[in-house]
């Protein structure tokens, strides 16, 4: 079945934009409710965490104030959108990221979970966190099971989505 193209050229820009965007939503939004659910304090402290890394204990210096939670919440989509942008240039490259959006996202959900609890976070100036002991899913902490489903579902999926139908979008533009 022969597709017809979309009236315009599909916009890469924009495609990044809007993959970014609602990875970073998404994301910034399971973390806020799964802090609020847990420890009934304000989300404003997992954007004072996120700070941290860049600017650490001075993160939590201003307890009332909004700054650190805002560069937070900014750094937070700063990483979104890098990571999209990535997907985005390695899409094309490897055929067998096209086979199947879903799998590809969980996949690479779990591969941005892996940078960011081993590499990323652990380079930065946050507080190393020590585990909590509690419920454990498969002698996995609960906590650990959530943060990694949150990224495959809420960064890996949206990206792999959008970023896939913008270049089968392309793909139908250019054989018109």
């Amino acid at each position: 079945m022969h597709q017809t193209p979309t009236a315009k050229k599909p916009n890469p820009i924009s495609n990044i934009l809007l993959a970014g965007f609602v990875a970073g939503t998404l994301d910034a939004t399971a973390a806020s409710i799964n802090f609020y659910a847990r420890t009934g304090n304000s989300p404003v402290k997992v954007w004072r965490f996120v700070a941290s890394g860049v600017f650490g204990k001075q993160a939590y210096a201003d307890a009332d104030g909004l700054l650190m939670p805002a560069l937070g919440l900014l750094f937070h989509f700063c990483l979104a959108f890098s990571f999209t942008i990535f997907f985005f240039f390695i899409f094309p490259k490897i055929k067998l990221l096209a086979k199947n959006i879903f799998v590809t996202g969980i996949v690479y959900g779990i591969l941005v979970w892996l940078l960011m609890t081993k590499v990323i976070v652990p380079l930065s100036n946050t507080a190393k966190l020590a585990p909590r002991p509690g419920q454990t899913i498969l002698g996995i902490p609960v906590q650990t099971v959530l943060g990694l489903a949150f990224i495959m579902f809420c960064i890996g999926l949206p990206i792999a989505f959008f970023t896939g139908r913008y270049y089968r979008k392309r793909a139908s533009w250019e054989t018109a």
